[in-house]
């Protein structure tokens, strides 16, 4: 008798950006993610349905969008297992360490799964960084001294500036 894995598969629509969460039982006891990878479930047309009827359409409105089978049009953000540990991801990151990599492909999906959760707790300490309030000072950049100092948001750059600087320091 075969145990059921649960997963939870984010799927995105690389044309309006949208993703949607599908819900997956796998036939394993392991967390293979072959048939996301490389089976049918890598290709569009298997893709689409995952993705619509989590949007809750019915088979006849899916089957009415006519989608052919590419491998483009939609992308796996994440597939996390019950444990909540990511085991695959198809973002540019782990494309480029799959295909340029000299590595076997269980390695790429460890390296890929590792590097999914690493970037998810950048991701948190950058956005923890750029909601905290900084001090600045009186008026126009010090310029007006009568409203006095003041506390306010990070600007764009300065939150880019320092995901650039944990991002290279990892």
């Amino acid at each position: 008798m075969t145990d059921w894995v649960r997963h939870t598969v984010l799927i995105k629509n690389n044309l309006t950006g949208e993703v949607v969460e599908h819900i997956d039982d796998y036939g394993d006891k392991d967390d293979d993610v072959f048939i996301w990878e490389e089976g049918n479930n890598s290709c569009d047309c298997n893709r689409i349905l995952y993705f619509y009827r989590a949007k809750g359409l019915s088979e006849d409105e899916i089957d009415e969008m006519d989608v052919h089978c590419t491998g483009d049009m939609f992308s796996v953000v994440s597939i996390t297992n019950a444990a909540g540990k990511i085991i695959y991801s198809e973002t540019c990151e782990f494309t480029i360490v799959r295909h340029r990599g000299g590595v076997s492909k269980a390695d790429s999906k460890m390296d890929m799964a590792d590097k999914a959760e690493q970037l998810h707790g950048l991701l948190l300490n950058a956005a923890a960084y750029c909601d905290t309030k900084v001090e600045r000072p009186a008026g126009y950049w010090g310029q007006w001294k009568g409203y006095g100092d003041s506390m306010g948001d990070k600007t764009g750059p300065e939150c880019a500036a320092y995901i650039r600087k944990i991002m290279m320091e990892k």
